[in-house]
């Protein structure tokens, strides 16, 4: 029935952006649980030349990327289609907004544990 397909379609579209407030030591972590097809972003905005080392498990495989808008057009810096634990680091070209999003496309909730540390070059 169609008002089944719009609700799902809702439902799919759902998440939580987690604003990035960084600590004394430049750390933020945060941790939660993530509902089948939903989605977390972690936002912030970096000038050119800091350096954000992050790492990221989860209790199931979750699809990551990092990225940026530019109008309407959504710009990846970084996608990876599975990962349970990744890590890495991530230098921003220009001044603006940045997102860490983790999306869950299991049938069952996962927790996902993660970390940013931003440096100043």
């Amino acid at each position: 029935p169609p008002l089944l397909l719009g609700w799902c379609s809702a439902l799919s579209a759902a998440g939580v952006v987690l604003p990035v407030a960084w600590n004394e030591q430049g750390q933020f972590e945060h941790a939660l649980s993530m509902p089948p097809g939903h989605h977390a972003e972690a936002c912030v905005v970096l000038q050119p030349g800091m350096t954000v080392a992050w790492q990221f498990s989860g209790s199931a495989a979750l699809a990551f990327n990092i990225h940026h808008h530019v109008g309407k057009e959504v710009i990846y810096v970084n996608r990876l289609p599975a990962a349970v634990v990744a890590s890495g680091s991530f230098v921003p070209t220009s001044a603006q907004e940045y997102c860490w999003m983790w999306t869950n496309p299991s049938r069952a909730a996962v927790t996902l544990n993660l970390r940013l540390n931003r440096k100043a070059d």
